[in-house]
């Protein structure tokens, strides 16, 4: 406004004076549009028409645009806008920086924006058209984008030629292919979308295969960004007007892609019959002794043949063997969770399809899957040959479209190997790689192991809260409910030991349809409640959830991190609920935990198994009256687990020993463990814990843990009150703890 006011002499410096003067009569007089976009629109009015012509083109671009864009208008237009620009810029209606032109106001774009309201979309597309060409030619991705987002402003009213439809459509599929290699999966639904309004007439017969392009890759960018509304519409489209079943599959995969999110049984079915369209049959049921036959006859085959060999195979070429594989993937994920009995048969399909018929990207998934399987069988080694296998594969194969679920499904065997601390950063890894080709399926996955694990590696549980907090919001961003279902049941269990209020799930809600259909759901929900009450010595819940936990637990052939935790915790409440009843067949369920965790230190990795096979030992040892082997294999567990950063084993350790030796009313060596288990406990972060054994140890010692005297190392029987437990008191005792 002063600018103008200079220019009309209404406001004008006089040098002689050495001071600004202005008529303030005529200024008040003058008048004002009350909307700034309408005064800046008569003050650019005043302008030369070259300049007005420039200010209206550089506004169809936004606040901002590259001076290489102007450039390439102004050659190809032929059409004057650099020059008439720096007149702009002189008078301060826009600037320049860094080789960019802004506007200095938004109401100065809007108002040139304005001055071509009623051409406008023409000017949009004549501007689009006349970048496309150099765009594709210097393969610059931005310069693409801003070419084909100048013609989707312009839309198809103002196309001015019938064969630009088409030509427009193939732009908008370039341009979406290149924002999806960008991983920017919104950003290419939106060229996708605008690609089909530019169809022509009867596009499902005049332009099939562009339309079948068009509507696929729209169709895998909405499950990518949620947008389900869109996807139903888009998938509905493709299946009523494909002119033959092979071009249904994609779509197919991708509706069913979308219900493993939350209707994981409805995907099953969903894929179970696609498959059968494809020849591909999979048994309603399968014997356990039919799995292991197949799983062995597998082995065998694949015994005969190198590593080498199968990495040299011819790619798979049968369009319709390389869907199959595809909903063979998927389908073996959705099986995990509803019937997981069926899972080997569809792993093993996908191996010796990848025999037969050469490999595809699924075929690391195959592997992947097929590792697990024989480590969950005994043969760790072979199982880590298997996913070493799958990861050479995935490099072969050169497919970022599996690789976050091949990371996910391999890391479970390496979480035996590596050292579990390090091994679950590879699912961090799988979590970006997953995104970045979105596959929100196996970020949420590889997200929901990573922060499942923190708890059993030792990690702080305020950390793992935090985890849980950042994963749980991404689930619910995305819709995610099956992920999501997993992560709370697990998250209560941490909140319980930092006391936090958590809801944890009721047995009402156990008895629901949807929890039933999900065998896996059921295994994690018991067994979340077996480690809170085995932890906080609740022993009437530890009795009951282990009953249940081990009427539902794991089929054999998963072999998921879960089973460590399982197994070993498992066995420590069976040898305690062994003590309590006298029932063998707790022993022998104790007993059979730890020769798993026994395989397991031998054939995998003493980091992550020494100290659980030293305490189950000890526990066994407790159970069986052998106190002075147990009294040894106490310490190597408490030691052990110190030693490879398992502070949550180490304090479970000391608790336990102290348990022991107050059984055996040793009270100054109990006070002692106690004491470190309360330390312990503490260092993990479990404050629940830490307050009711702190509390236990004043009630029953009368020893005051805050005093810095008093840290239950060296104290003798003097020092503590006078008494003796009976057999009965020191039950009691035990359980209070």
């Amino acid at each position: 406004m002063l600018i103008s006011l200079n220019r009309e002499g209404l406001l004008r410096l006089s040098l002689t004076r050495h001071r600004w003067e202005w008529d303030e009569e005529k200024i008040q007089s003058r008048k004002l549009s009350d909307d700034v976009a309408l005064f800046f629109a008569d003050n650019i009015n005043k302008l030369p028409a070259d300049v007005k012509t420039a200010l209206s083109a550089l506004s169809c671009f936004g606040a901002s645009t590259d001076s290489e864009v102007i450039q390439a208008l102004q050659t190809h237009l032929e059409l004057k806008l650099v020059e008439p620009l720096n007149v702009a810029v002189a008078e301060g209606l826009v600037y320049k920086l860094d080789g960019i032109y802004h506007f200095c106001h938004d109401k100065i774009q809007q108002a040139a924006y304005s001055m071509i309201e009623d051409v406008r979309c023409l000017h949009h597309m004549m501007y689009g058209l006349s970048l496309i060409d150099l765009s594709l030619e210097t393969e610059d991705a931005g310069l693409l984008f801003t070419a084909v987002t100048q013609i989707n402003l312009g839309g198809p009213f103002a196309v001015q030629e019938e064969q630009q439809y088409s030509l427009i459509a193939k732009y908008n599929l370039v341009a979406g292919k290149k924002a999806m290699a960008m991983s920017d999966f919104a950003i290419a639904f939106a060229f996708f979308e605008h690609g089909m309004s530019f169809l022509p007439n009867n596009y499902w017969q005049n332009e099939y295969d562009l339309s079948l392009d068009l509507f696929n890759l729209a169709a895998k960018c909405a499950l990518t960004i949620k947008n389900l509304t869109s996807l139903t519409m888009i998938c509905d489209q493709i299946l009523r007007n494909a002119r033959n079943p092979d071009d249904m599959l994609n779509a197919s995969f991708i509706s069913m892609s979308a219900l493993t999110y939350s209707k994981v049984s409805e995907a099953v079915h969903y894929g179970l019959t696609v498959l059968r369209q494809l020849n591909i049959d999979i048994p309603d049921s399968i014997s356990q002794e039919n799995t292991m036959r197949l799983i062995f006859q597998t082995k065998s085959k694949l015994n005969e043949i190198s590593d080498e060999m199968i990495l040299n195979y011819q790619i798979m070429s049968d369009f319709k063997k390389v869907m199959a594989m595809k909903f063979l993937a998927e389908l073996g994920n959705a099986l995990q969770q509803v019937n997981p009995d069926l899972q080997p048969f569809v792993t093993i399909t996908m191996v010796r399809l990848t025999i037969e018929h050469g490999l595809s990207p699924m075929s690391s998934v195959g592997f992947a899957y097929f590792g697990g399987m024989v480590g969950a069988l005994g043969d760790i080694r072979g199982g880590y040959r298997y996913t070493k296998l799958a990861k050479s594969l995935l490099d072969k194969t050169q497919s970022n479209e599996v690789a976050g679920s091949v990371i996910c499904i391999t890391t479970e065997v390496l979480s035996y190997v590596q050292p579990q601390q390090t091994a679950i950063e590879y699912r961090l890894q799988g979590e970006r790689i997953a995104l970045a080709a979105g596959d929100i399926h196996w970020a949420c996955m590889n997200k929901l192991m990573y922060t499942s694990s923190l708890p059993w590696c030792g990690a702080k549980l305020s950390v793992a809260k935090k985890a849980f907090a950042d994963a749980g919001r991404f689930m619910e961003e995305h819709g995610h409910l099956a992920a999501l279902s997993y992560l709370k049941t697990v998250e209560h269990t941490v909140l319980a030991f930092i006391g936090d209020k958590g809801q944890m799930i009721s047995d009402d809600q156990l008895t629901q349809s949807e929890i039933n259909k999900n065998p896996y759901l059921l295994v994690v929900v018991y067994f979340q409640k077996l480690f809170l009450a085995l932890i906080l010595n609740k022993y009437y819940d530890l009795k009951r959830s282990a009953e249940k936990f081990f009427e539902v637990r794991l089929p054999t052939c998963n072999f998921l991190t879960g089973r460590v935790a399982h197994a070993f915790n498992g066995g420590l409440a069976s040898f305690r609920i062994y003590r309590e009843t006298g029932d063998p067949l707790w022993a022998e369920r104790g007993r059979a935990c730890k020769q798993s965790v026994l395989l397991w230190r031998e054939q995998a990795s003493l980091w992550n198994f020494e100290h659980k096979c030293f305490l189950l030992e000890a526990e066994e040892c407790y159970s069986e009256g052998n106190f002075e082997n147990a009294k040894v294999l106490y310490d190597h567990a408490i030691s052990s687990a110190g030693k490879y950063k398992y502070v949550n084993v180490e304090a479970l350790a000391c608790e336990l020993a102290a348990r022991f030796y107050l059984y055996l009313n040793n009270s100054s060596t109990a006070v002692k463990y106690f004491t470190l288990a309360h330390d312990k406990y503490f260092e993990w972060g479990a404050l629940a814990k830490v307050r009711t054994l702190h509390e236990f140890i004043q009630e029953t010692f009368k020893i005051d843990l805050t005093s810095p005297s008093a840290n239950g190392i060296g104290i003798s029987d003097d020092d503590l009150p006078s008494f003796e437990l009976k057999s009965e008191t020191r039950k009691r005792s035990s359980l209070g703890a």
